[in-house]
C-alpha cells in the first residue's frame, strides 16, 4: 500500500491530496491519540528484566481493557479482593476508552451496546447495577432507561446523490436483487429459529452459551464469501450488504472471515425469526462510561503503567503458581509478583512475546489470528450537522468511506437537542483496500454527503487510533 492510499483511510481524501502533487486545505486543528506503542515495542526488543522486587498475590489479571476489568468486576462481587489488574496504558479501557476535551465526552472506540436479551444474565447484573434496565416485560426480555436507547437508531445509506433509510439500497434494485435479499434472510430467520437438541440457539451473547451442534460449527470451516457462493447470493447489492456487516464488526471482508461469524453479525441480536435486531445502548463517551463504571469498583486493585514483559508458569515443591514481571513505564521499575493463578485479559498476539512456553513454542492457533487497525475520528463542529442526512449511523454505498455518527443522537430527548455544537465520530477499517469491480449502486459518491454549512466554523479533529 502506498503513503497516499495509507493517508486516505486513516485520514481522508484532503490528506491524501496534501501528500502527493495535489493541493488540499489544511486539516483542522486536532490531535492523534492512542495506544502506547512505544513502551510495547521497547519491551518487545529487549530481554526480560530482573525484578527488583517481588509481591505475592493469588491472582494477577493481565490488561486493563473490557476483559480484564469484566473479570475483576466479577471477582469483586464475588467478595475476593486480593488480585491485582496490570496495565500498560496511563488509563484503564482499551479500545473502548473515551476522551474529555471539547463540548461533551466521546468514544475512542467502541461506542455502543446492543442491548443484551434475558439469556445474557452476567451483562443484565452490570446494566442493572448501572440503572440501566427499568423492569421486565410480559415476555420475559428486560426492558430499558429511554435515556440509553440510541436515538434514530437505523442506519442510512447515502447513493445518487440523496439518503435511503436502512442498510440495504432498495431503490433501482431490480426483482433479481430483491428476490436474492428476500431468501438471504430466509437463511438468517431459520439460523435465529434454530435450537440444538439441548435447546440453544445457533448464534447468542454470550457465545459460550451457543450451540456446538456439528450443524453450526461446520459454518466455521468455510468463508462467508464461500458461503454466499454455495448459497448463489450473487446481488451486487446484498453482497455490498454482507461486506459491510463483515467490516462493521469484525474490521474484515467475507473471504477472511468464517460462514459462523458472519451469519452471527445478523442473527444473534435478533430475538425471534422476522423481528428487528435488539436496540442499541449508548452513551456520549461511548463505551466509555461501562469502563468507568467497572474500573471505579476495583480502583484499588488497579495498577496503570504496568507493562507485563512475562508470564512464567513454575512449580515450587509441587505446588503450581505463575510468575508475572512488570515494567512501570514511567521509571523503568521493575516488579514481579508470585501469583497462584493469572487471568490473562491481553490481545491474543501478545501471548507470543508474554507467556515464556508459548514463546518458545507458539501454539499453532495463533498464527490464524490477525488483526485489523481502526481510526475513529471525533469532529466538533457547530452549529450541528441537521438532523436529516446525519442519522446514527450514516454510511456512503458503495464504498468503504467512513461511516459517521452524531453525538446528538445519543443525547436527544423528546425532540429536543441539548446544545447546538455537536461532535460527530467516524470510524473505518484502515489501512483497507477499495473496492473495485461493479458498483452495485452506481453512485458517484465517494465520500458521502456534506452537511457543514457555509457559515459553520472550522470542526476540531480528533483521531484515534486502536
Amino acid at each position: 500500500m502506498f503513503r497516499r492510499d495509507l493517508l486516505r483511510a486513516f485520514l481522508g481524501v484532503p490528506a491524501a491530496l496534501a501528500a502527493g502533487c495535489g493541493r488540499a486545505p489544511a486539516l483542522p486543528p486536532g490531535e492523534i491519540v492512542g495506544a502506547a506503542v512505544g513502551p510495547g515495542h521497547r519491551l518487545r526488543d529487549t530481554p526480560p528484566p530482573t525484578p527488583s522486587a517481588w509481591e505475592s498475590v493469588p491472582v494477577v489479571i493481565v490488561g486493563g481493557g473490557v476483559a480484564g476489568l469484566s473479570a475483576a468486576w466479577r471477582l469483586a462481587r464475588a467478595g475476593f479482593d486480593r488480585f491485582v489488574l496490570l496495565e500498560i496504558e496511563p488509563a484503564p479501557g482499551g479500545t473502548a476508552r473515551a476522551g474529555t476535551g471539547g463540548v461533551v465526552p466521546y468514544p475512542w472506540g467502541a461506542h455502543y451496546l446492543p442491548a443484551p436479551m434475558a439469556d445474557n444474565p452476567g451483562l443484565l447484573t452490570l446494566l442493572r447495577e448501572m440503572d440501566v434496565i427499568e423492569g421486565t416485560g410480559k415476555d420475559g426480555q428486560p426492558t430499558y432507561a429511554e435515556h440509553v436507547l440510541t436515538r434514530d437508531p437505523h442506519e442510512r445509506v447515502f447513493a445518487h446523490g440523496q439518503w435511503h433509510d436502512g442498510l440495504y439500497l432498495s431503490a433501482g434494485a431490480n426483482e433479481e436483487d430483491l428476490r436474492q435479499r428476500r431468501a438471504f434472510f430466509a437463511e438468517v430467520d431459520r439460523w435465529v429459529k434454530f435450537r440444538d437438541g439441548k435447546g440453544r440457539r445457533a448464534f447468542c451473547l454470550p457465545t459460550s452459551n451457543a450451540s456446538d451442534d456439528a450443524e453450526v460449527t461446520t459454518l466455521d470451516r468455510l468463508s462467508m464469501r464461500a458461503w454466499m457462493d454455495e448459497k448463489r447470493f450473487t446481488s451486487p447489492r446484498l453482497r455490498w450488504l454482507v461486506d459491510y456487516g463483515c467490516r462493521d464488526d469484525y474490521g474484515a471482508i467475507p473471504e477472511d472471515m468464517s460462514a459462523w461469524a458472519g451469519l452471527f453479525y445478523f442473527a444473534s441480536r435478533r430475538r425471534a425469526p422476522g423481528s428487528d435486531p435488539q436496540p442499541l445502548l449508548s452513551w456520549p463517551e461511548g463505551n466509555g462510561r461501562l469502563v468507568a463504571h467497572l474500573a471505579g469498583k476495583v480502583r484499588e486493585q488497579i495498577r496503570l503503567d504496568r507493562a507485563v514483559v512475562e508470564v512464567i508458569p513454575t512449580d515450587p515443591a509441587g505446588k503450581r503458581g505463575v510468575d508475572v514481571v512488570a515494567v512501570s513505564t514511567t521509571d523503568d521499575r521493575v516488579v514481579g509478583y508470585h501469583a497462584d493463578q493469572v487471568i490473562f485479559a491481553a490481545p491474543q498476539f501478545s501471548r507470543r512475546y508474554l507467556l515464556r512456553h508459548e514463546r518458545r513454542t507458539p501454539p499453532r492457533e495463533l498464527a490464524a489470528f490477525t488483526y485489523g487497525s481502526w481510526m475513529v475520528r471525533t469532529c466538533t463542529s457547530t452549529p450541528a450537522p441537521p438532523s436529516r442526512g446525519c442519522r446514527w449511523p450514516g454510511i456512503t454505498c458503495c464504498t468503504t468511506a467512513p461511516r459517521w455518527a452524531t453525538s446528538s443522537r445519543r443525547i436527544r430527548r423528546c425532540g429536543t437537542t441539548a446544545r447546538r455544537s455537536s461532535p460527530t465520530t467516524t470510524r473505518s477499517p484502515a489501512p483497507t483496500p477499495w473496492l473495485t469491480g461493479d458498483n452495485c449502486c452506481n453512485s458517484d459518491a465517494t465520500s458521502g454527503p456534506s452537511w457543514r454549512s457555509p457559515t459553520s466554523s472550522r470542526p476540531t479533529l480528533r483521531f484515534a487510533a486502536r
